[in-house]
């Protein structure tokens, strides 16, 4: 079967094409109309520690997507839902929109209840701030149990050598006394001095290497242990995060039914169109003959008429 024949069939039955979507559209248009007011409420958010100028990094975009998952996360809706009494099944139309390429968001959400919708975009905000400064204090915390087992380690590598050597002064300190007196030995001329100074000075210089691998290691851990407590600090701050909320306006009751009503039109029409497929493939038998089109009445000719 040629697409022009489906064209044909579909176009011989317009009509009925067109008074079922203008069925849906009237349904569609008749629900809405009885729907409650619907009111949109918006919440602007800056995340932390994020640059608001210069290129963007990935970094800066992994922070804001992660925000945009924790707005709608099970957990983040289910505070919503407990903290401002909306309905959980209501928060579909909670999201967030980021503002260009800065590391501003936009969270929204409509509601039939204008000041339960403003609780929730400040709720839902404050939670996504949360959830991400305890993501962030959980990174942190891991390094930081890292950078401080490797500074054991280090650490515990420094003290044995050094009791193996016998040495208990700063390994600088001792490097540089054994420097001069490989200086004084080697101007006196005294060989066997002079070896048992480079034995030495090879000890000296792995320990004062092993102590400066742990001096390392101790910077480390302690930047770590920086970070971990501005991550917990930012916990603490999301607990209580001022969000700046925009005005809370009513949704255009026109514009609603207008728009489920084209979306039942055309859904109705997708339908429709769908049936007369279907009953033009029951009448062919399923095969490739032509769709049946509505014939034009042919009067007989009476007879002696000519």
């Amino acid at each position: 079967m040629e697409i022009r024949d489906w064209i044909r069939a579909i176009g011989a039955r317009l009509a009925l094409i067109a008074v079922v979507a203008g069925v849906a559209a009237l349904l569609a248009a008749t629900l809405a109309l009885f729907q409650a007011q619907q009111y949109r409420a918006t919440a602007t958010v800056a995340l932390p520690d994020v640059p608001t100028f210069g290129p963007l990094t990935s970094a800066v975009g992994q922070r804001v997507a992660n925000f945009e998952g924790a707005v709608t996360s099970d957990g983040a809706l289910d505070a919503v839902a407990q903290q401002t009494g909306a309905p959980r099944e209501s928060l579909d139309t909670l999201n967030s929109v980021r503002s260009g390429s800065s590391n501003v968001l936009e969270v929204r959400f409509v509601g039939t209840d204008g000041d339960q919708a403003r609780d929730v975009v400040v709720v839902a905000s404050q939670q996504a701030l949360l959830l991400q400064a305890e993501t962030d204090a959980a990174f942190a915390l891991a390094e930081a149990d890292a950078s401080e087992t490797a500074y054991n380690e280090a650490q515990a590598a420094y003290e044995a050598k050094a009791d193996e050597f016998d040495v208990f002064v700063s390994p600088d300190l001792h490097l540089d006394g054994l420097e001069r007196d490989y200086i004084r030995a080697n101007a006196e001329g005294n060989e066997a001095r002079l070896e048992g100074i480079e034995a030495d000075l090879v000890e000296a210089q792995e320990l004062k290497r092993l102590r400066d691998a742990a001096d390392s290691a101790l910077g480390i851990w302690n930047e770590d242990l920086a970070l971990l407590a501005q991550a917990e600090g930012r916990i603490v701050a999301a607990e209580t995060a001022q969000v700046r909320v925009g005005d809370v306006v009513p949704l255009s009751k026109l514009r609603a039914i207008a728009n489920q009503a084209v979306y039942a039109a055309l859904f109705g029409a997708a339908l429709a169109v769908g049936f007369v497929v279907i009953v033009e493939l029951l009448r062919s038998g399923g095969g490739t003959s032509r769709p049946s089109l509505p014939r034009p009445s042919r009067q007989r000719t009476p007879a002696g008429a000519f």
